[in-house]
């Protein structure tokens, strides 16, 4: 197989990230073990994709949904004003119109679609939230307000980068619960639903591009001798090789850091909310987190969500909580999943 093409591809994406110690290239093996992990435990659960079924969602106005929000915010004693936010322009609602018989969960950009960004030489910061009419809009605007809250006048740093996603995807669940918690239960389990999809999704992808940026980290070269001596103790998985490389080869869009945010996203974000179920005054810490992840280190950010190191007992904790989440809200009443 041809690989050099594919050899330029990872040197030219680290030569450009590496101009500064990068916490995510630092530490790649470690966010390989949780993408392999990750897949271990959600395979039999989302190997073929669990369908969403938006027939039965509840329809609810705009303004019902602004109430909602804004009670979650008063609940969880969150400082934002909403309709400030809405009458000055900052929060656009916008009908992507993408309600139709194909949509698929697994692009979540098919309906599940808002993006908080900036205009104006990065002076003014915007929200688009998709506006469906739908009671499971109200997860996707708080997830967006997330990032608005702890978007920094400056441009983020690399810890920030990689942990808004983390608060962003909590806040996600914890209204989904919340949603539950006042009678949305087909919304608040179709989004947990559709966070699961979308992670085993990227952990299938993460896993076959992260194991060729660690054998070319390793020896300058993705040589199929190489990839084998670097996965020697994972010989039933040496066979994947040629599978990688094609998949990277028809994939040079594919942006490694990128992926690696969302994936210790919604990787950390089933832990963030059982820490919240367990004691509502979490939400203090998670709270500060929106200020912390533009100040501390990634070891400082992780000991506030009462881990250590992201070794393998923490790991273990946040495996048994997202195996707690599967168990207890995505199974249907009296039903397994």
């Amino acid at each position: 197989m041809e690989i050099g093409n594919v050899e330029e591809f990872l040197n030219d994406y680290l030569v450009y990230n590496n101009a500064l110690p990068n916490c995510v290239l630092d530490n790649l093996y470690l966010f390989y073990k949780i993408a392999e992990e990750v897949e271990e435990l959600l395979e039999k659960y989302f190997k073929n994709g669990i369908k969403i079924d938006t027939n039965n969602f509840t329809k609810v106005t705009l303004e019902e949904k602004i109430e909602i929000v804004k009670q979650y915010f008063k609940d969880c004693e969150i400082d934002f004003n909403i309709e400030k936010y809405i009458s000055d322009g900052t929060i656009e609602f916008v009908d992507y119109n993408q309600q139709n018989e194909n949509y698929d969960f697994f692009d979540i950009y098919n309906c599940f679609r808002g993006q908080m960004y900036r205009e104006n030489k990065g002076a003014i910061k915007l929200i688009d939230v998709c506006e469906n009419g739908l009671a499971s809009d109200i997860c996707l605007l708080i997830h967006e307000i997330s990032h608005f809250r702890d978007e920094p006048l400056n441009p983020r740093n690399q810890i920030s980068n990689l942990l808004t996603e983390t608060l962003a995807y909590t806040e996600t669940l914890i209204s989904a619960d919340y949603l539950n918690e006042i009678g949305f239960f087909i919304e608040a389990q179709s989004v947990l639903k559709m966070e699961g999809n979308i992670l085993y999704n990227i952990v299938k992808k993460y896993k076959k591009v992260a194991k060729l940026f660690l054998v070319y980290m390793e020896f300058g070269n993705i040589e199929r001798e190489s990839y084998q001596y670097f996965f020697a103790e994972e010989k039933e998985e040496n066979t994947d090789y040629e599978e990688n490389v094609k998949f990277l080869k028809e994939n040079f869009s594919y942006d490694l850091i990128y992926e690696t945010w969302h994936l210790l996203g919604i990787y950390l974000a089933p832990y963030l909310l059982n820490e919240y179920k367990k004691d509502k005054d979490f939400m203090k810490d998670i709270i500060n987190l929106h200020k912390q992840i533009n100040e501390k280190d990634f070891i400082d950010c992780i000991k506030i969500m009462k881990l250590h190191d992201l070794g393998k007992e923490d790991r273990n904790i946040i495996l048994a909580s997202m195996h707690n989440v599967l168990e207890n809200h995505f199974k249907e009443k009296g039903k397994k999943l």
